[in-house]
């Protein structure tokens, strides 16, 4: 048995082309048939004389959500050649023909719920499988219907079910009679449609918002819920610019360092988790999760909550000296530092680069379906949790810290990530050169 594959010269909404396979049998059958998998012409490579026909190789310095997009398509594409496999072997060769091939394609993508499950779910309605996936979250007690590798489960943060909230509200309101079976091309499309003109979102929002979306449809899939699978497959192209890299240059960290918050303690203390991350190079959540147990012979010992990588950070002056500020006080579960929530956090970081006069203009490219907007804001308005990792890792690019120092603190995996970072640094690299002026 072989299988190749080409793509379709026609083109659906969206711009997406269809994988096309050829299927090799023995004994001179040849089936031809669609797989139901849609690419971007531009991610696909012909055959050439020393490889066949597939998805390119995308960089690791492309858009994340070009590397997402892609690594989706060729898991997808894999997934289904084994499936084809497994049921080419299981069936007996006077069975297998061209209406065997589509069906075990059209199992592969709507699986057969069991009967058992139909009496379960055939009563629910769409906002009532949603409600019941908020009620999970994301988890279930019974076996899963479509077999998986799942993660182990993780509660949903409050953040994370209130973005659920808005997107179930958005739904309704687009449609109150929403089916899992109308979701089909045009309906999906629809509401792309509705998250930009109606409610005026801009392409990253809703970008972030359909991946909220298909989470709650692959949760519904998996668990039996659901057996429309055109979303798997829908197009969802929005131009959405790389993020921009925001970080205080050393001027503006020495000016939050410095600047006097006696008379508004609140201030004081996100002033002193931030300027931590800063010299830590800790996301957020670990800094949220630092415990004084983590700290041991002058390092951090950490896990990090978003991808369970451990590592082992050394402590400098500065995080020393905030860790021991706060020693003789006792916060919640023994946890080292005063840290509020994110979303409070990220409000007091205005007001505290507002304080700091952080005010240089930032120019941001966004956009509102096809058309491009360019705005100028203050920066003290982009500084958020994750800008003091950002700042971290581009002090110490400053500083002359090899990348490779860098990302054993941080825990990026390869050196691709940091270039973002020195490109970022175009503007320092400009004044250093204003030093050999007369």
């Amino acid at each position: 048995m072989k299988i190749t594959k080409s793509l379709s010269d026609k083109t659906k909404a969206g711009g997406m082309s269809e994988v096309l396979l050829r299927f090799v049998g023995g004994r001179g059958m040849v089936l031809r048939v669609k797989s139901g998998i849609f690419v971007k012409p531009s991610d696909w490579s012909d055959r050439t004389e020393t490889k066949p026909a597939g998805l390119k190789t995308i960089s690791k310095t492309a858009k994340l959500s070009e590397q997402q997009r892609l690594k989706e398509a060729a898991e997808k594409l894999a997934n289904l050649e084994n499936a084809i496999s497994a049921a080419f072997v299981s069936t007996p060769k006077d069975k297998i023909d061209k209406e065997w091939l589509e069906k075990v394609i059209h199992d592969f993508h709507f699986p057969p719920v069991p009967e058992d499950q139909k009496k379960k779910t055939k009563n629910l309605k769409f906002f009532e499988v949603f409600d019941l996936f908020l009620d999970k979250q994301g988890q279930a007690t019974e076996t899963p219907v479509i077999k998986t590798a799942r993660k182990k489960p993780r509660e949903f943060k409050k953040g994370t079910i209130f973005k659920f909230k808005a997107l179930k509200k958005h739904l309704q309101d687009y449609d109150s009679k929403m089916t899992f079976e109308s979701l089909n091309f045009e309906k999906l499309q629809g509401f792309v449609d509705y998250e930009i003109n109606d409610m005026n979102l801009i392409n990253s929002t809703v970008e972030k918002r359909f991946s909220y979306l298909n989470w709650f449809l692959n949760w519904a899939s998996e668990w039996g819920y659901n057996t429309n699978m055109a979303y798997s497959n829908f197009p969802l192209n929005l131009e959405v610019p790389e993020s921009d890299v925001v970080y205080l240059d050393e001027n503006e960290l020495k000016a939050v360092r410095n600047h006097d918050f006696s008379n508004n303690p609140s201030l004081d203390r996100v002033r002193d988790v931030f300027v931590f991350c800063c010299y830590s190079g800790l996301r957020y959540s670990d800094v949220e999760n630092l415990k004084r147990s983590n700290i041991r012979n002058n390092k951090m010992y950490i896990t990090t909550i978003k991808t369970s990588d451990r590592l082992e950070i050394d402590l400098n002056d500065i995080t020393r000296s905030i860790l021991d500020k706060y020693k003789n006080c006792q916060f919640k579960d023994n946890k080292a530092l005063p840290v509020i929530s994110n979303q409070k956090m990220n409000d007091a970081l205005e007001k505290m680069a507002i304080a700091c006069k952080i005010d240089t203009p930032i120019e941001k490219t966004i956009f509102k379906g096809n058309e491009r907007i360019s705005i100028t804001v203050p920066k003290y308005e982009l500084v958020r949790t994750h800008t003091a990792r950002r700042t971290f890792v581009c002090t110490a690019i400053r500083l002359g810290i090899s990348p490779t120092i860098i990302m054993k603190f941080t825990g990026h995996k390869d050196y691709d990530t940091m270039k973002k970072y020195i490109g970022a640094m175009d503007k320092e690299k400009s004044e250093a050169m204003k030093l050999f002026n007369d």
